[in-house]
Order: C-alpha cells, then structure tokens, then sequence
C-alpha cells in the first residue's frame, strides 16, 4: 500500500475523520502553546503520537508548528514506512522520531502532550487500562493526552459481518 493509497482508504472509512483532526489540533495547539510560551523559539513542545504510522497526526499537528517536536509510535513496520513516505512527501522540518514499538517499551519520558487517535481499540480490553498507565507515566504532569477511539462490537454485527466489511 502506498502513502496516497493509504490516505484515501481512511478518508472513506473514518466519516468525521478531517473534524476529529481539526479538533486534536485546536486542544493541543491551546494547552501547549500557553504552557511553552517561556520557553525559546526553537524549544517547542515535544508530543507523542501513539499509532503514527499512517502521519495523518503529525502532518496535521507539525502544519503551522515548525517547532514541535514528534516521537511517533507504532508497532507495524509498514504503517511506520507510510507515515515517513507522506512525512517525506510534504517536506516537513519538524524534528521527527519514529518508533516501532508498544508503548510499555518506550524509555522516552517528559512529553508535553500525547494523542492516541482510532488506536485503542486494537489493544485487548484487558489490556487498556495498563495501555493508557503506560502513556500516562510518559507525560509530564497536567500534560494534554486527547483519546479518541473507535466503539464497536468486536465479536461482529448481528448479521455475521465484521466491523471493518
């Protein structure tokens, strides 16, 4: 799958998709700007994005933001190799870290923020609450983490077919 292969497929399967980026961007946006304002110029915040691997996050978060600094985490290979492909492709030159790993891996610490977007629901429900523990210990406190995550039956529908058909 390409990069642009990969964008549209989303955009099909995610209504609301453009909005919910819109949004992660203002309340990030608000809350990291105030909280970094000492700081100098080229010390903007540093922000995990768990499940990166497509970029949709970083693009839509670095625009504007040539300070920032990402650490994009996702444990597939190939969504990673996407993700860089559309970084690449839109020249961004923002400080970017990519990580193939789970977060309970990751020894990076003190982000001023976090965002996990339509990635929860791949970790097994008994397994979340120590997922979010895991990206919470990451944060400094009173750091923003904006959650959205996708609600569905994961034994299928009533008529036998899956979520993703």
């Amino acid at each position: 799958m390409t990069a642009a292969d990969y964008a549209g497929i989303v955009e099909k399967m995610i209504p609301g998709r453009k909005t919910m980026l819109v949004l992660t961007r203002a309340i990030l946006y608000s809350e990291l700007e105030q909280k970094t304002e000492d700081q100098s110029a080229d010390a903007g915040p540093h922000v995990l994005v768990v499940g990166a691997g497509g970029g949709e996050e970083i693009l839509q978060l670095a625009d504007g933001h040539p300070s920032w600094k990402f650490t994009g985490l996702d444990p597939n290979e190939k969504m990673n190799d996407v993700g860089k492909e559309r970084i690449r492709e839109q020249g961004l030159t923002n400080e970017i870290t990519w990580v193939q790993m789970p977060i309970a891996d990751l020894e990076t610490s003190g982000f001023h923020g976090a965002t996990c977007l339509l990635t929860a629901h791949f970790i097994p429900e008994d397994g979340r609450q120590q997922f979010y523990a895991d990206i919470h210990r990451r944060l400094r406190p009173g750091a923003p983490f904006v959650l959205v995550s996708a609600s569905y039956d994961r034994n299928g529908n009533p008529d036998g077919t899956s979520f993703f058909e």
